[in-house]
């Protein structure tokens, strides 16, 4: 009996052993992408466009975007090990495109977005997750006049009383009224948390764009600025022209990490003439207060200035916010 149940028990243990060795999986390689250098088309999501393995990337993977590359990406990425982008233009399209990695580096080149749009039209915003997150000092993120359009946008600029002239939008701060005495558009938005576009100015032809939305997620990370990302709005396109408000750039970390070179910019747009001046736009950057005293100034500069120029000159300016 005792031998037996030896037996038994070995038996056992070597089923044990070899269950266990199914059980764990073959190394797989990590799947490396760069984007040729003739290209099918623009679309992330097209695997011809992609040196590697036919498809686009996937989880897992390592993504290479360098000079001479101009992307359109309409959906979110899978989440990617790291995001390296040396040179070229990537373009977010879509409210919930989001860019996903763990190691997000870019060097060179620039993110930005389509042309303004309207109320009722798709909207459009720059939008990366990664908790390293590292924007060098020849990159930047442009979303200049790419938010809402003339008359457009919660806080738009109008042309109440003369289609001739046209105020100021507003956002972070309020637009100026025109000669016209149509007001000027009204300040709107989440000082800690904005995520909205900048709205269009007044003037049913001549108004200026309002500036676009970037938001960049670090989740217990380190958001490290030594480039430029920009929202401005746009100035009066031409005489008698109300301007664009600034943008919305918001930023959440553990830790934001730079220099003085890094800058962070939503300001208004001018009027021009009769039309009048917009109001800034509004930056937020939500840290975490200790592991950021800890660390110390990162030195980023920060602007939300009002536009100037016009009839009524600067509006408002923008909001800044930091814990």
């Amino acid at each position: 009996m005792k031998a037996r149940l030896t037996q038994q028990v070995g038996q056992v243990v070597a089923v044990v052993a070899v269950a266990m060795m199914a059980a764990v999986p073959c190394a797989v390689a990590q799947q490396t992408y760069s984007w040729k250098a003739s290209p099918v088309n623009s679309n992330w999501f097209n695997g011809a466009n992609w040196n590697g393995d036919g498809n686009y990337p996937g989880n897992g993977s390592t993504v290479t975007v360098a000079t001479g590359a101009s992307i359109l990406m309409t959906n979110e990425t899978a989440p990617l090990a790291s995001f390296t982008m040396t040179g070229g233009t990537l373009t977010f399209s879509n409210w919930n495109t989001r860019l996903r990695a763990t190691n997000f580096n870019m060097t060179g080149g620039t993110l930005t977005l389509p042309s303004a749009f309207t109320t009722n039209a798709m909207s459009n915003r720059v939008w990366i997750v990664s908790p390293k997150f590292n924007l060098g000092a020849s990159a930047t993120i442009d979303a200049d006049y790419k938010g809402y359009l003339r008359l457009n946008g919660p806080g738009a600029g109008s042309s109440v009383r003369s289609a001739s002239y046209g105020s100021g939008a507003g956002y972070g701060g309020a637009g100026r009224y025109d000669q016209g005495g149509s007001p000027g558009g009204n300040v709107y938005g989440d000082v800690a948390a904005p995520t909205q576009p900048g709205s269009g100015g007044g003037h049913p032809t001549l108004g200026g764009a309002g500036g676009g939305a970037v938001r960049v997620e670090a989740p217990g990370g380190t958001a490290t600025v030594y480039g430029v990302i920009s929202a401005r709005g746009q100035n009066a396109i031409s005489t008698h022209g109300g301007g664009g408000s600034g943008g919305a750039i918001y930023i959440s970390c553990s830790v934001l990490a730079g220099s003085t070179n890094g800058l962070l910019r939503v300001s208004g747009g001018g009027g021009n003439a009769s039309g009048s001046s917009a109001g800034g736009g509004r930056i937020a950057v939500v840290y975490n207060s200790a592991s950021q005293a800890a660390f110390g100034d990162p030195g980023v500069r920060m602007q939300a200035t009002a536009g100037s120029g016009g009839f009524r000159s600067p509006g408002q300016d923008g909001t800044v916010y930091l814990p």
